[in-house]
């Protein structure tokens, strides 16, 4: 009979905020971000922006959270459990499993966003995606987005 804990996915990387009001990323510097789930949604059944959280328990939200190494490995069990103030249920766990998995090949880092896409043709759906993102400096006044 194996362990549990044995047979979780452990991930070597995790998710941090740069503290920036004009992009929306009001978490602070050096702490962690997770991937929360989100109950928000319009009419057309699609959400309207999806923020990361802060998980040191201040809620401060990241539109956009940074790839960075972490020692030891940790499974989405061990992140919750350090994290009190993530709820923990199935659809977070599986939630944040996505997201680790996601950037568990981008190198250190690279920016990332969550993105809702609807797909299908005969039956939509909604479906919540975390990539790369790419910033552009605006040119007429200098400012631009911080990466």
């Amino acid at each position: 009979m194996t362990d549990r804990k044995t047979t979780m996915p452990r991930f070597q990387k995790v998710f941090v905020p740069r503290y920036s009001p004009q992009n929306e990323c009001f978490a602070r510097d050096g702490d962690v971000l997770y991937a929360p789930t989100s109950a928000t949604q319009r009419a057309s059944g699609v959400p309207k922006a999806y923020h990361f959280l802060s998980a040191t328990g201040d809620g401060e939200r990241s539109k956009f959270g940074w790839v960075k190494s972490a020692e030891p490995p940790f499974s989405v069990e061990d992140f919750v459990a350090e994290h009190p103030e993530i709820k923990e249920n199935n659809g977070q766990t599986i939630l944040l499993a996505t997201l680790f998995s996601a950037i568990a090949n981008f190198a250190e880092g690279i920016p990332v966003a969550g993105s809702y896409f609807v797909r299908g043709v005969e039956q939509r759906r909604v479906e919540l995606t975390f990539h790369k993102v790419f910033f552009h400096l605006e040119k007429a006044d200098g400012a631009g987005i911080e990466s």
